[in-house]
């Protein structure tokens, strides 16, 4: 998708109204649009993420991905997106583990959380404070509140990692910078919430954030329901490639 795509693509209410939040609150996404395509001020690539994450979740609090009513206590599960840290190297470890064990290639899958904290956007010590990292991921989060009406209890509230977009940032000859979509996965139980769609536009609105000029990913054809759910972005071309790689 080219950079003028991006902007039509997050200005439009129909394609936005479709991912994160029902058609009788579309009119929330004006807060949105009217930030589409300004630069954010600030030279640290965490920070611009953090930032275009928080108008995001501001958008996305006013509703909630499902209602349930159980006996006397009342359950609202909401989307929420958040910058992954090296704290959330096993979490991330374990959702790569889901996905290739989806594709029926667990015996692929032979990095560790170590090597997360490593590479990925942690704050880094020492020496390491001004590294660039090698990938970035937004985490998706189930947050549960349980709100009980019976004898005056407090509320409670449950946080799980249920999603992820592993990103990093590349470069291309012809086009300038891209943000490339490594894999996205969401658990199957929390598949058809709206939360994929969600992921999709909100690292588009990072890409264009981050000046990129492109954002680009791979749908295998063999994968009918990832195939399937990447075609549904009408603004997305899609095109067909061999991938062609050593094994080191």
């Amino acid at each position: 998708m080219e950079s003028n795509d991006l902007k039509n693509c997050l200005a439009s209410r129909n394609a936005w109204g479709n991912s994160l939040l029902p058609e009788n609150s579309i009119g929330a996404y004006s807060n949105l649009e009217s930030s589409i395509g300004e630069t954010i001020e600030n030279d640290s690539v965490a920070i611009k993420i953090d930032t275009a994450l928080s108008k995001i979740n501001e958008i996305a609090s006013k509703c909630s991905m499902e209602k349930i009513i159980l006996a006397k206590n009342e359950s609202m599960i909401q989307m929420r997106l958040r910058r992954a840290t090296e704290c959330d190297a096993e979490s991330i470890l374990k959702l790569v583990q889901g996905l290739a064990l989806y594709k029926k290639a667990s015996r692929e899958v032979s990095v560790t959380a170590a090597i997360y904290r490593r590479d990925g956007d942690g704050d880094g010590d020492g020496d390491e404070e001004d590294r660039s990292p090698l990938f970035h991921c937004i985490l998706v989060e189930a947050v549960t509140t349980t709100k009980s009406t019976e004898h005056g209890l407090e509320d409670k509230c449950s946080i799980k990692v249920i999603g992820m977009g592993f990103w990093y940032l590349g470069y291309s000859l012809v086009a300038g910078k891209y943000l490339y979509l490594e894999d996205l996965f969401i658990e199957h139980e929390y598949r058809g919430c709206g939360c994929g769609k969600g992921l999709m536009y909100s690292l588009a609105y990072i890409a264009l954030n981050l000046s990129c000029n492109r954002f680009l990913w791979q749908a295998l054809k063999w994968n009918t329901p990832a195939f399937g759910f990447t075609i549904t972005f009408d603004d997305f071309a899609i095109r067909s490639r061999q991938n062609c790689a050593f094994t080191l």
